[in-house]
C-alpha cells in the first residue's frame, strides 16, 4: 500500500481515563456557570452601554476555555469517545446552568434574601420561556467544550492524508450558514407579528415569547442538525479547514448584519400606529454581529465535527 494511502495509527492516540472524562466535566460546569454571568446577552449589554474597551476582555475567557478544551482533547481518541464527551460537555453546562432556574429576591433595608425557582408564578407560559431559555443558554454554551475536544482530533487528523484525498468543504457551509440564520431572524419576526394580531382574540396568545421561540427553532436545533449533515460529508470536499472555519464565522456575522434589522422592520410592521425610529446601524451593531459570529462558529463547528466523525463509519479506517 503506498504512504499516502496508509491507514492511521490510532494506537498512537491515548483513551482519556476517568480522571480526564471528570476534569472535562468540572471545567464544562465551571463553563456553564460563567456563561450566566459573562455570556452572550452581556456581551450584548456592554456594547449597548458603550462599553466596549472591555467587551474583548470579557470575551477572552471563553476563548481560554475553548483552548484549555482543544488541549485536554489531545488525551482522547475522539473517534471512539465522542459519545461520553459530549454527554459529560452537555450534562456540565446544563448543571453550571442551574442558576438560571432560581430567582434571588433581597428584602428593602435588610440583607436577608429569598431564594425561589424562577418559574414560579409566572403562569404556564412564564414557566415554559424560563425553561426554554434554560435549555438554548446551556446548548450554545455546550459548544465551546465540544468544539473544542473535537477540533484537536479533526486538525491531528488533518496532518494525514485520508484514503480518498478529499478535504473540508467551505463555500457552501457559508451559504447554508447565512440561510439557517437569517430564516431565524425572519420567522422570529413573522411569528412576532402574527402573535400580536392573535392577541386581540385570545388573552393566551402574545406576541413574545413564541417569536424567541421560532428563532430557537431555527438556531441554534436546525443550524445544528443542518451542520451535522455537513459533516458527514466533510470528506467529499475539496475545501480546507481553515475556509470552512472562516466561511462559518462570515455567515454568522451576515446572518446577523440582515437578519436583526429584518426582524426589527417586521416588528414595527406588527404596530403601524406607534413611531418607531430607523434601525441603528452603527458601529456597536457591527460589534455586535462579530460576537454573534464567534458564537455561531462554535455552534457549526461542534456540529460538524460530530457529523464528521460520524461519517468516519463509512471509510476504511481502522
Amino acid at each position: 500500500m503506498a504512504q499516502d494511502e496508509a491507514p492511521l495509527s490510532w494506537q498512537t492516540v491515548r483513551s482519556g481515563g476517568r480522571r480526564s472524562l471528570a476534569l472535562i466535566l468540572a471545567l464544562a460546569i465551571v463553563f456553564g456557570l460563567l456563561g450566566i454571568v459573562y455570556g452572550s446577552s452581556t456581551a450584548e449589554s456592554i456594547i449597548l452601554a458603550d462599553m466596549t474597551d472591555i467587551l474583548w476582555l470579557l470575551r477572552s475567557w471563553e476563548l481560554g476555555f475553548f483552548l484549555v478544551f482543544y488541549q485536554l482533547g489531545n488525551r482522547f481518541d475522539f473517534r471512539r469517545q465522542y459519545a461520553y464527551l459530549a454527554a459529560l460537555s452537555m450534562a456540565g453546562v446544563l448543571i453550571g446552568s442551574l442558576p438560571e432556574l432560581v430567582s434571588i429576591q433581597t428584602v428593602p433595608g435588610t440583607s436577608s434574601a429569598s431564594f425561589s425557582f424562577a418559574f414560579q408564578g409566572v403562569g404556564l407560559g412564564g414557566a415554559l420561556a424560563v425553561f426554554v431559555g434554560y435549555l438554548d443558554n446551556a446548548f450554545q454554551d455546550f459548544a465551546f467544550p465540544f468544539a473544542g475536544l473535537a477540533l484537536a482530533f479533526v486538525v491531528r487528523q488533518a496532518s494525514f492524508r485520508v484514503p480518498s484525498g478529499s478535504r473540508l468543504l467551505g463555500v457552501r457551509a457559508l451559504a447554508l450558514a447565512f440561510a439557517v440564520t437569517t430564516v431565524a431572524f425572519l420567522a422570529s419576526g413573522v411569528t412576532y407579528v402574527i402573535g400580536s394580531r392573535l392577541s386581540s382574540f385570545s388573552a393566551f396568545v402574545v406576541a413574545a415569547p413564541y417569536n424567541s421561540y421560532a428563532y430557537d427553532f431555527f438556531y441554534p436545533l436546525v443550524f445544528f442538525i443542518a451542520f451535522y449533515f455537513v459533516g458527514k460529508r466533510l470528506l467529499d470536499s475539496q475545501s480546507g479547514m481553515v475556509s470552512f472555519a472562516l466561511c462559518v464565522f462570515a455567515a454568522g456575522v451576515l446572518g446577523y448584519l440582515v437578519g436583526e434589522p429584518l426582524a426589527y422592520y417586521l416588528r414595527t410592521f406588527a404596530a403601524p400606529g406607534q413611531l418607531s425610529p430607523a434601525f441603528a446601524f452603527n458601529v456597536s451593531f457591527v460589534e455586535t454581529a462579530v460576537v454573534r459570529g464567534g458564537y455561531v462558529l462554535t455552534l457549526g463547528l461542534a456540529g460538524a465535527f460530530l457529523g464528521f466523525v460520524r461519517g468516519m463509519k463509512r471509510l476504511a479506517w481502522p
